[in-house]
């Protein structure tokens, strides 16, 4: 489908730039290109045309070209779930929140790992003090090996805080994807209301010749002529602006996708929009057992709380294991074995283990806090989203089911009634204004219902299998709300 549209401007372009009559207007002429181009497109697809235009078998020949290279060429993302499955490669936050959780899990088996011995050799002299006269070389190794305990609780809490970082970065990359599912909707409904601006200006300039047949014919007031100029005016203008709008809708999702902000995207197939099978309870509930940045914050409290009683172990001693060799000048071979035990002394400076415990007690009732604090925002956050997504579901419905039928109806017996003289310019106008803006709102509550249904699976839902093969850190039982 892009390439078809790719190959329909082309065409476009093509039979722009050849010979034409001067026209006053450009935009008035609108069915007049519309029919140059369905001409030419029929040409290059070999339908019947008249056979006296060398340009046409140009053109054709040129298309062939183009329609080879473009199959060569390699298209920017088919479809939104290519999009998707994209990111974990090109998505910047997501690669770089894989990379912190990466270098969290590394650190485990630092903080696991012995502190480096010592070795050394010492020269022993009787009395001279030159280099090269000694009597003896003592070779030591020494080793400190802490308390035990506190290793293992130090890599615990390493490990806590991997996890933490793991359901971090799961969140990170759940938003970035619920960021691109909304985006692409954006953009759909920005093309959508484009095309559909396009038709209200068409169908506003051939009311304009209506009018302007029944002026000559003395059967319409010149305020009528009036009235629909300004109204085609202003519908051109809104439509430059939608153009805009697709632009920045374009932009938006490549910046997403990490590409360049004019990388074309199709979206002339979607999927469909979710069924709204869904409890505000159930959402709640899965809410407190798979948001990603719950769980990271349930794991990182649990860390704190680990760390605190692994702050009171950092008073017990620390053992030092030293081995001594010795090796007398004239000796080809070790003589002497020297061993001792040492410990440092933490009861003397009680002050800064006391300081230590205090500080992380205080990080403990810090991620108490903010666990608690975080629950309750991600959960009002739930309920928020539930609304509005039930509410754009509803809106849609009625537009659907109720609305658009009335104002297609309404609008098709203005176009009717009014050369016939039985409806006003102005009256007809505001049955075509009616119809373009049910229009609009119908494009953009299905976005808008597909976006906070995105956002709440982005919070809500369970596990996929994606994520499993995305490095999802997961423990058995999962998070008990119960400590």
């Amino acid at each position: 489908m892009q390439r078809q549209s790719i190959l329909f401007v082309l065409l476009k372009l093509i039979t722009q730039n050849r010979g034409r009559r001067p026209r006053s207007n450009e935009r008035g002429n609108h069915e007049r290109r519309r029919f140059r181009e369905k001409a030419v497109l029929m040409s290059v697809c070999g339908s019947h045309t008249r056979s006296s235009g060398r340009g046409y078998i140009f053109i054709s020949a040129a298309m062939v070209f183009v329609g080879v290279q473009m199959f060569l060429a390699p298209v920017h993302g088919q479809d939104l779930n290519a999009w998707l499955d994209a990111i974990d490669d090109e998505n910047p936050r997501v690669i770089a929140a894989r990379a912190k959780w990466r270098a969290a899990e590394a650190m485990i088996n630092q903080i696991a790992g012995l502190p480096d011995p010592m070795i050394g050799v010492d020269m022993m002299r009787d009395t001279s003090t030159r280099f090269s006269d000694y009597a003896a070389l003592e070779y030591m190794v020494e080793q400190e090996l802490p308390w035990f305990g506190r290793r293992g609780m130090a890599r615990d809490v390493a490990l806590l805080e991997a996890e933490a970082m793991g359901y971090e970065m799961l969140e990170v990359r759940r938003q970035v994807r619920a960021t691109i599912v909304a985006a692409t909707w954006d953009l759909w409904a920005a093309r959508q209301s484009l095309e559909v601006a396009h038709e209200q200006v068409r169908l506003t300039e051939a009311l304009a010749g209506s009018v302007r047949s029944r002026l000559e014919a003395g059967q319409a007031a010149q305020s009528d002529w009036l009235r629909v100029k300004i109204e085609a005016e202003r519908l051109l203008n809104d439509a430059v602006t939608m153009e805009r709008d697709v632009e920045v809708a374009l932009a938006r999702l490549n910046t997403q996708l990490n590409a360049d902000p004019d990388t074309p995207r199709s979206t002339d197939i979607m999927p469909p929009l979710p069924e709204w099978n869904l409890s505000l309870q159930q959402l709640k509930d899965d809410t407190r057992q798979y948001s990603g940045i719950l769980m990271a914050t349930f794991w990182r409290e649990m860390a704190r709380d680990l760390a605190r009683k692994s702050a009171r172990l950092e008073q017990r001693p620390s053992l030092s294991f030293v081995v001594k060799a010795r090796q007398f000048r004239e000796s080809g071979s070790i003589e002497e074995y020297d061993t001792g035990v040492a410990m440092n002394f933490p009861w003397l400076w009680r002050g800064k283990y006391q300081a230590r415990r205090a500080e992380a007690e205080a990080d403990y009732r810090m991620a108490s806090a903010d666990l608690e604090a975080e629950t309750s925002e991600t959960l009002f956050e739930i309920q928020e989203l539930y609304t509005e997504a039930e509410s754009r579901l509803r809106t849609m419905r009625l537009y659907e089911e109720k609305i658009l039928p009335s104002v297609r109806s309404m609008a098709e017996s203005a176009r009717e009634a009014y050369p016939a003289g039985m409806m006003s310019a102005m009256e007809m106008i505001d049955a075509q204004r009616m119809t373009l803006e049910s229009e609009m709102i119908y494009l953009k509550e299905q976005a808008a219902y597909a976006s906070a249904y995105a956002k709440l699976m982005a919070i809500a839902q369970p596990w996929t299998p994606d994520e499993f093969d995305f490095g999802l850190p997961l423990h058995e039982g999962g998070r008990s709300d119960e400590k």
